[in-house]
Parts: structure tokens; C-alpha cells; sequence
């Protein structure tokens, strides 16, 4: 899977000035990380020119490409994990994700997708558009990770002299 920049990069600069936005860090996981941790595969940018020495494609990485801005949710992972070959997802007038062609080169232009099969997904989702959202999203963000990274996991009994304020999860790692 490849992350790409969308033009969400130009507003919210100057964090994307030297990292893709899917390098963002919003709620426990960057965005990358998020979707690595979802969908089970490795990811690569598809950084602009001028971070591609920081940034280098991954070699043999699948040609479906994802929009970096975009937070994975459960659905909107399962309409992209079912995207074929010649499929665009729009969420509206927004690219979210698609699987290139055989013989495409994405790399070189998203314009690619005019003659791709659209597909709509309206489902909620939260997109890193302008600095705030990396705060305004991050209570979200923080509990969907929360959820995904302890699923299915026992954590460790908390200390009996360990006090927890508020209603919030709490999970302490063995030997924490």
C-alpha cells in the first residue's frame, strides 16, 4: 500500500514540510500506523519529489494507493481492502483510496483515476486537513487506537497502590 499526498499537504504546513501527512501523529498511532496496523501490510509514502530521499517507496509494495490524510475506521479499511484493479473510492469530491492498474503509473499523476470505476463510500471518517483536526480528531483517534491496539489482549493488574481518575481505559502492560 502506498500513502499518498493529497493537497491537504499545503494546508497544513509547516508540520508537512518535511514528512508526508500520513507521518502525522493523531490519537496514539501516526496515520501510517494506523493503517499498517489494520489492514496488516507494510506502507509506503508516495512523497513529494522533495522528500523522497527520507521518504523512499517501498520496493514491491502492492499498487493500491491510500490517501494519507484519511484515519482508518473498521468500514471504510473493508471498502478499500475490496477495491480492484481500475477502482476509485470518493468519499464525495474527496479521493480517499484506489488500486491501480496494471501498466498505470500513479506515481506520476492521481489524475490517473478519471477512466477508473467510481465507487462512494459514505460512512464517517476524520481527515487531517488543517492543523486543528490533529487536536479536534485526536479524542477520537485516541480511542479507535486504544481499541485496536488492545483487542483481544489481557493487560496487567494495576498495583494496589495505582489510583485511576475518571471513566477512561486503562491498560498496563506486563512488567509496566
Amino acid at each position: 500500500m502506498i500513502l499518498f499526498d493529497d493537497e491537504s499537504w499545503l494546508t497544513l504546513r509547516p508540520l508537512t514540510l518535511t514528512r508526508p501527512v500520513a507521518d502525522l501523529r493523531v490519537g496514539i498511532l501516526t496515520i501510517r500506523e494506523k493503517w499498517e496496523k489494520r489492514l496488516g501490510e507494510s506502507a509506503s509514502f508516495g512523497a513529494r519529489p522533495c522528500l523522497q530521499e527520507k521518504f523512499p517507496p517501498l520496493p514491491g509494495v502492492a499498487r493500491l494507493w491510500i490517501n494519507g490524510s484519511t484515519c482508518p475506521t473498521d468500514d471504510l479499511c473493508r471498502q478499500v481492502a475490496c477495491l480492484r484493479e481500475g477502482e476509485a473510492l470518493f468519499a464525495g469530491t474527496t479521493l480517499v483510496a484506489f488500486r491501480e492498474r496494471e501498466g498505470d503509473d500513479a506515481g506520476e499523476s492521481r489524475e490517473i483515476t478519471a477512466g477508473y470505476t467510481r465507487r462512494e463510500y459514505a460512512g464517517p471518517f476524520n481527515r487531517i486537513i488543517y492543523p486543528y483536526h490533529l487536536f479536534g480528531y485526536n479524542g477520537d483517534e485516541l480511542a479507535r487506537d486504544f481499541a485496536l491496539l488492545t483487542a483481544g489482549r489481557q493487560g496487567a493488574p494495576l498495583d494496589h497502590s495505582t489510583r485511576v481518575a475518571g471513566r477512561f481505559p486503562v491498560f498496563a502492560e506486563k512488567g509496566a
